[in-house]
């Protein structure tokens, strides 16, 4: 793992821990005490939810845009800390967590410049980023050169490495899994960042599950020496090549059924076409509430989508605190292709419900 790191991230003075359950991976939790704070992207990835409440960690939510983590949005809540009301009572944050490729709900990818400005924003306020990255070699771009020759995005963590001289290493703890590049089921993943940090979280660890699952890591250990590391490339790039085709078929049945092609009512949805991993973040046109000008989508998944036996994840699942949003997240990575328009065209009537029930005869433009 450390020479796979090397190759791709650029690493130095760092350390590596065994294989470690990836799940909703939060060794990090060796980081907080009680009444600490973390800093979040909002919408963000729900499974550390639960975690983070039961520790008494305070959550503060930090606005989005096309590439993730908006740099202007979290340059705001740092300097504004000790003056906002929202926050000046709290502990100044130990970290802000991002899942900068492929982001899970947001689809969205952050670019090299976004990297670069958020690390100078956390160096300047001595904070960490906790870069979660499971999709990192589900991205689309590049797939058309070599595997073991063409140059990858680069992460946060090789991206410290500029400026290190002045500003030295430490400020990012990386997280990466198996589980969506070789298997489902292979719940295995591995952390990298500063020694010291790498340590407390293994202590962390094997003081809670003792280690990862021992056959699932014989069985990736065995299987990354036989691919080697151009085998390895080679695999994750067909495996992303296979993401990108049911990415562009599941849109294609987007556009046609909720998009403005082909509706004469217009488009009853709108989205930003991901660049990696495996979700859409979904903006469905839904009739207003009192407390929802744009709609609420939770109420149209339980109230219409499950009684045309369909399900999306409703958008309000992903902020901590809950927020009334229209959006919903969709996944293409398992529904069959033959599959996915009949799910779309439910969708779509569900919404047509929606607006009925509201007592409307047509559907106003989006």
């Amino acid at each position: 793992m450390a020479a796979l790191a090397t190759m791709v991230h650029l690493p130095e003075n760092l350390g590596f821990p065994s294989a470690q359950a990836l799940k909703t991976f939060w060794p990090s939790l060796a980081l907080f005490d009680t009444g600490d704070t973390i800093l979040v992207e909002s919408p963000m990835y729900p499974g550390l939810l639960p975690d983070l409440g039961s520790r008494g960690i305070n959550v503060i939510n930090v606005e989005t845009d096309q590439e993730g983590l908006s740099a202007v949005s979290l340059a705001q809540v740092l300097d504004n800390w000790h003056q906002n009301e929202g926050t000046m009572k709290l502990r100044f944050p130990k970290a802000v967590y991002t899942v900068p490729t492929g982001g899970n709900p947001s689809g969205t990818t952050a670019s090299a410049e976004r990297k670069r400005a958020i690390l100078q924003i956390v160096r300047k306020h001595s904070i960490l980023i906790l870069e979660d990255d499971p999709y990192y070699y589900l991205s689309f771009d590049g797939l058309d050169q070599d595997p073991v020759a063409r140059p990858r995005p680069p992460s946060y963590f090789a991206l410290e490495k500029e400026d290190n001289e002045t500003w030295g290493y430490g400020y990012v703890l990386r997280f990466e899994s198996f589980s969506k590049i070789l298997s489902a089921g292979m719940r295995l993943g591995f952390l990298a960042g500063p020694k010291p940090i790498v340590e407390a979280v293994s202590g962390y660890m094997a003081s809670s599950n003792i280690h990862a699952s021992s056959p699932m890591q014989v069985i990736a250990a065995l299987l990354l020496k036989h691919w080697g590391l151009p085998g390895f490339l080679t695999h994750v790039d067909e495996v992303a090549r296979l993401y990108l085709h049911r990415r562009n078929v599941f849109e294609s049945k987007l556009e046609a059924v909720l998009g403005s092609n082909g509706n004469q009512q217009g488009a009853l949805a709108s989205w930003v076409q991901p660049v990696a991993g495996m979700f859409f973040w979904v903006k469905l046109h839904l009739p207003p509430e009192t407390d929802a000008p744009e709609g609420n989508s939770s109420q149209v998944i339980v109230n219409n989508a499950v009684s045309h036996n369909v399900l999306a994840v409703p958008g309000s699942s992903f902020y901590a605190g809950g927020r009334i949003t229209p959006y919903v997240r969709l996944s293409f990575s398992v529904i069959p292709e033959e599959n996915m328009e009949e799910g779309i065209q439910r969708l779509r009537k569900a919404i047509e419900d929606a607006w009925k029930e509201h007592g409307y005869s047509t559907i106003p433009p989006m």
